[in-house]
């Protein structure tokens, strides 16, 4: 069954896009954790502490709204 290309949400009426499943590179690589802390110039590496090692993820389809969301629509 193919899922459609975009949606119109129940609770606010708004436009979502399909996100179709997939791999992506999730957490960044160690090496490049030092290069911005060093640029940075930080101590250790407080900033990236909850960082993951890089790994690739597979996730499955999902729809995510087009456009931002307002405060409006939020409340």
């Amino acid at each position: 069954m193919s899922l459609p290309k975009t949606i119109i949400t129940a609770n606010d009426h708004a436009e979502a896009v399909l996100i179709p499943a997939g791999d992506f590179v999730f957490g960044i690589d160690q090496a490049r954790v030092a290069e911005i802390v060093e640029m940075l110039r930080e101590q250790g590496d407080p900033v990236f502490k909850t960082e993951k090692p890089r790994e690739v993820v597979t996730v499955r389809d999902c729809y995510i709204d087009r456009h931002l969301v307002t405060n409006s629509r939020y409340a």
